[in-house]
């Protein structure tokens, strides 16, 4: 009887620890998964910062560089 009590109880521990085993995998998952997604919102705001600073500046230089001879051509 106590050898069959053994076994139910390693069992039991080995339910219990691939149990645990499988939580560290999904909290070890989900860790990845916003490091992942951080780094693509980290990307986006680069990008989007850039656009938002090198887009109105390069408009502006073409602006003066170009355009405003054709606007007083054109006003002329």
């Amino acid at each position: 009887m106590s050898f069959l009590l053994a076994l139910s109880l390693i069992g039991l521990v080995k339910s219990v620890l691939i149990a645990l085993l499988a939580v560290l995998n999904a909290i070890l998952a989900t860790f990845a998964t916003i490091a992942v997604w951080k780094t693509y919102l980290a990307v986006g705001v680069k990008v989007a910062l850039i656009a938002l600073i090198f887009v109105p500046v390069v408009g502006v230089a073409a602006y003066f560089l170009w355009g405003r001879k054709k606007v007083e051509k054109a006003q002329a």
